[in-house]
């Protein structure tokens, strides 16, 4: 369809990573060879479309709302949804908007083992993309305890949050 571009299916990508639930190290081009590495965040863009033409346009908004009730559905909680709005106030929203990405719609995150699962939709003129961002949940639901590890395992998590960049290009076929 002219206008639309898919590199990669976003509910088969959280699919797969919900598959290494026991493995410490995801091989991350194996969910997708498109994905972007950026240190802890690990983008995964989904789909772009181009231009106002209209059947593009509806392929991309089904894309985007197949991801979401997939998202819900699987990893949300289905019927009392569990995902977990991104503010672009703190955390993880705030490096989005920082970085100059301001999402069109809300972002949620669903947990997926260890990972927190980010869908971000943004547009920029006439061109708009759905990515997936991969992090640490730690980023997005804090571990709670007192002892003097949890603190420090706060700190360190809170370090690498501020270092995160989200920013990412899509990619040249």
């Amino acid at each position: 369809m002219e206008g639309f571009e898919q590199l990669a299916d976003g509910p088969a990508v959280m699919d797969a990573l919900a598959s290494h639930r026991h493995s410490p190290d995801v091989p991350w081009t194996e969910l997708s060879p498109h994905v972007i590495e950026r240190g802890l965040v690990k983008v995964f863009p989904l789909a772009q479309v181009i231009g106002q033409d209209r059947g593009a346009r509806e392929h991309f908004e089904r894309a985007c709302k197949n991801l979401e009730m997939h998202g819900i559905h699987s990893f949300g909680g289905d019927g009392f949804h569990n995902e977990t709005w991104i503010s672009p106030d703190g955390g993880y929203g705030e490096r989005l908007a920082e970085a100059g990405m301001r999402p069109e719609q809300r972002s949620f995150a669903w947990r997926v083992h260890d990972h927190a699962v980010v869908n971000v939709r943004e547009s920029a003129g006439d061109v708009s993309t759905l990515s997936l961002h991969v992090l640490p949940a730690e980023w997005i639901w804090p571990r709670l305890g007192e002892a003097k590890r949890d603190q420090s395992r706060r700190r360190t998590m809170a370090k690498h949050l501020a270092a995160a960049d989200p920013r990412w290009e899509w990619p040249r076929q």
